[in-house]
């Protein structure tokens, strides 16, 4: 199964995304008013809740986690795709 593998994959992708938003935060600086900062730290928020939730569901799994992390999944595509196209 890949669902070992699944994990390790997400955890990963959380620590590679969060030395991209130090990298342009400690470049570029913070603000507000920029959509493409907003929208990329929303998509961070998102994926750290999905990650948690998956090493959640790792240990223990409830329907109400399993459809957390189904629901984090889509709004982390719809967040990220936002980010991209602005």
């Amino acid at each position: 199964r890949l669902r070992p593998l699944h994990k390790w994959t997400g955890t990963t992708a959380l620590i590679l995304i969060i030395l991209h938003f130090s990298f342009v935060i400690s470049r570029y600086g913070y603000s507000f008013q920029n959509t493409k900062m907003l929208s990329g730290t929303f998509a961070i928020i998102i994926l750290i809740l999905m990650v948690t939730s998956g090493w959640i569901r790792f240990f223990k799994t409830t329907y109400f986690i399993r459809i957390l992390h189904l629901t984090l999944g889509f709004c982390l595509f719809i967040s990220v795709v936002i980010h991209l196209v602005l």
